[in-house]
């Protein structure tokens, strides 16, 4: 059985995938520290549910939480944590956290600014940030209109008006139909 399970996924890895669904951000694919993670809106509704007091999102695109806002949420939801680990999100959380940046270890107190400096690291990586998606075959990732940036990722980024969903054609044409 373990060997037809290994030839699935193997085949399966070779299938390449059109992502449609992030929020990335041209010429800013990686996140910039552990608040991209850890309150990342869907985890910060899992918090907020949990008690944790701030249920509303860290400064939005197109502007930037500064660093002072970022860690006083993070130190903010430390908490909360223990509440959340059994939601689905905080299980996709741990498997970034896992694989991308080969963090095993739980999200405290004392810990959270080595994992916030990790990922610091690899933040303007952008080799390092296709590498991800070359190992995944993502072919194109889709994101919104207003997150182009300046075209620096228009070779792996597809994009899409906000609120809006699109269709491949034959010969790879994409067509846009809002809802």
């Amino acid at each position: 059985m373990n060997s037809q399970i290994k030839e699935v996924e193997e085949a399966l890895a070779e299938v390449p995938m059109l992502d449609i669904h992030t929020h990335l951000i041209g010429g800013k694919l990686g996140a910039r520290g552990l608040h991209d993670v850890l309150l990342y809106h869907m985890v910060v509704s899992d918090l907020y549910a949990a008690g944790c007091p701030s249920g509303a999102r860290l400064t939005p695109f197109p502007g930037w939480p500064t660093d002072a806002e970022a860690h006083a949420r993070i130190q903010e939801a430390l908490p909360f944590i223990p509440a959340i680990q059994n939601t689905s999100c905080f299980w996709g959380m741990r498997l970034i956290l896992r694989d991308l940046y080969g963090w095993k270890e739980p999200i405290t107190a004392d810990s959270w600014r080595n994992l916030d400096a990790l990922i610091r690291e690899r933040a303007d990586d952008r080799a390092w940030h296709h590498s991800i998606l070359d190992r995944l075959n993502i072919r194109r990732t889709g994101t919104e209109i207003a997150r182009r940036g300046h075209g620096e990722d228009d070779d792996r980024l597809q994009y899409a008006i906000e609120w809006a969903f699109f269709y491949a054609l034959p010969m790879g044409r994409v067509r846009y139909r809002p809802l």
